[in-house]
């Protein structure tokens, strides 16, 4: 399930474990530098908007659902952030 700290129940949102992974750039106001490494593109875009990585609450990452994955309908905690999924390979 997801690989962020925190996020345990996340295993509970999937239909099957360990078909969901994710690849985090930014989370809770810091670039993960082996990632950001990784992705220096998107990385570069990113650090354009500064309000994309301002808040210590933001978030930025690369999810990867192997095929037959499913995610159950879910929500955060709050109503604070906007979710946004872009479907690389769909």
């Amino acid at each position: 399930a997801g690989t962020r700290p925190g996020n345990e129940d996340d295993e509970t949102l999937v239909n099957e474990k360990g078909c969901w992974r994710e690849f985090v750039l930014f989370h809770r106001g810091f670039f993960n530098k082996k990632a950001a490494q990784r992705a220096p593109e998107t990385v570069k875009v990113v650090r354009e908007m500064p309000e994309a990585v301002s808040c210590i609450l933001g978030q930025i990452h690369f999810s990867a659902l192997l095929p037959r994955c499913a995610l159950k309908p879910h929500y955060g905690a709050t109503n604070y952030r906007l979710t946004a999924h872009l479907g690389i390979q769909v």
